[in-house]
């Protein structure tokens, strides 16, 4: 009897590890898809390079052709999240 409940415990515990791994591996890899989709869209650090000086600086023009500052941010030179504008 307490042979198998030792055999229980070892399977509940292996089932416990195998289901965090899949939520792992699904959590970090919707992170990787989400990240690869910035830079396909030009929007991640990747796509940093390709913007315009006066994008870079926090100047920009609206509609009218009106130059207008930027929206402050946490950190100098850093996007909205603090970190080259990307939520990781």
């Amino acid at each position: 009897m307490h042979t198998l409940f030792l055999l229980a415990l070892g399977q509940l515990a292996a089932e416990v590890m195998m289901l965090a791994l899949v939520v792992g591996l699904i959590f970090f890899g919707a992170k990787r898809l989400i990240r690869l989709g910035r830079d396909v869209q030009g929007k991640g650090e990747a796509g940093h390079a390709t913007h315009s000086a006066a994008e870079t600086s926090g100047v920009g023009q609206d509609a009218s052709g009106a130059l207008r500052a930027a929206a402050p941010t946490p950190y100098p030179g850093k996007g909205p999240f603090g970190s080259a504008g990307t939520l990781y």
